[in-house]
């Protein structure tokens, strides 16, 4: 497959998959400041790269277990990302949506069911339908609060990671390599 370029100014961008399993990474350009990002999706495409909405970049992985890894938008982004797992078709929900973060320092804040926001220095995304998240590498802030669930995993990745529980974790909890181990408070 070849990589896809739109170059076409907009206020917002939604990126919609399909219901077969997608790994999808949003990334910067390898030129920095150009105001471009590029989306990664090989069982899709090969890159397509895209200038930066003004407003927000939405990212809707539909059906399917899929995962999107937030790496990073040009550094000239200053509008938001909304990204969508999916709700699964059958119950119970077998597919499991994975939402990962990038090598360096994220806050996640699991305010509703499977849903929040991960920021990453100026960048903030917004999330829903996520069942598992991962803040790969860096020393990661993560939160749930109370009466709120993640039904999946919560894995830190390597870094020294905080874990901060006050809902509940469905699935494993994960402190990672490269620290000194879990640290946190709250219930699992």
């Amino acid at each position: 497959l070849e990589p896809i370029s739109d170059l076409l100014a907009t206020v917002n961008r939604t990126f919609n998959f399909s219901a077969a399993d997608d790994g999808v990474t949003l990334a910067d350009t390898l030129l920095p400041d150009d105001g471009r990002s590029e989306l990664i999706s090989p069982s899709n495409f090969a890159g397509m790269t895209f200038d930066a909405p003004s407003g927000t970049l939405t990212i809707d992985l539909g059906q399917g277990s899929d995962s999107l890894t937030v790496d990073s938008v040009d550094s000239l982004y200053t509008g938001n990302v909304t990204a969508i797992g999916g709700t699964g078709v059958g119950m119970p929900d077998t597919e499991i949506d994975t939402l990962i973060g990038s090598e360096g320092v994220e806050v996640i804040i699991v305010n509703s069911d499977n849903a929040g926001t991960m920021t990453n220095g100026a960048l903030t995304t917004t999330f829903s339908g996520f069942e598992t998240i991962d803040g790969r590498g860096g020393a990661d802030d993560f939160t749930i609060d109370p009466g709120v669930t993640l039904s999946g995993n919560v894995s830190g990745g390597d870094g020294d990671d905080t874990f901060v529980i006050n809902g509940t974790v469905g699935g494993n909890l994960d402190g990672g390599a490269g620290g000194p181990g879990l640290v946190g408070i709250g219930r699992h």
